[in-house]
């Protein structure tokens, strides 16, 4: 009964990081957007529920990558100096994450609507 109650506790946490994100990250919210209508329409076309799955998840991934990307730029301009070569190559690294998981999406949403 403790660890279901120490999970519930868990989700103010959680729903307050996704709120920061939504409010501080332009990237997140256009994507939060972009997602949330790329459902809305897959969801009133005819298609296998396999595409709209595979939409969802896709969806899902982008949105967990690009909260990853937001927490690590954050953290880095916090612990360290912004001037740093290193720095710069972690956020590269975090942006290009980013990059794919939104071509990937892009190429499961057309596919969907190709379908």
């Amino acid at each position: 009964m403790k660890r279901i109650r120490k999970v519930i506790k868990s989700f103010p946490h959680a729903f307050r990081g996704l709120r920061h994100a939504f409010r501080g990250g332009m990237n997140f919210r256009i994507m939060v957007y972009a997602a949330t209508a790329a459902i809305i329409v897959l969801g009133a076309k005819p298609i296998p529920p396999s595409y709209k799955i595979g939409v969802v998840l896709a969806g899902a991934l982008l949105l967990i990558v690009e909260l990853i990307n937001t927490a690590v730029e954050r953290m880095m301009d916090i612990l360290l100096p912004a001037e740093r070569e290193e720095i710069k190559h972690i956020k590269d690294m975090m942006a290009g994450a980013a990059l794919i998981a939104s071509v990937c999406w892009l190429i499961v949403v057309a596919l969907a609507l190709a379908a």
